[in-house]
């Protein structure tokens, strides 16, 4: 069963993020397969919550599945998947969950 998905405020601000600063760096045409790339995994996500594993942080029912260079974090539950945060694997995890 496909559930809906749910973007966080958080999640939204990352991608806009990843793509401002792909496109600085890679252009428009790799950005783009980058982004889809993401988008490809959250529908995934949606039709298989259980893909991700837990994400072994202090935050309950917190899954994480990593896609490209970063990590998509979201929780599931019947109906939807929410994306929590979108973070890139270098990144201050833990610090940016709480």
């Amino acid at each position: 069963m496909k559930r809906r998905v749910r973007y966080h405020s958080l999640a939204r601000r990352d991608f806009v993020c990843i793509a401002e600063w792909s496109v600085r760096q890679w252009g428009k045409a790799r950005t783009r397969r980058y982004l889809d790339e993401i988008e490809a995994q959250v529908q995934r996500i949606a039709e298989n919550p259980t893909l991700g594993h837990d994400a072994e942080l202090p935050r309950a029912a917190l899954r994480r599945i990593a896609t490209g260079r970063h990590v998509i974090f979201y929780l599931a539950n019947e109906a939807t998947v929410e994306i929590v945060r979108i973070l890139h694997g270098a990144m201050d995890m833990e610090g940016r969950l709480r």
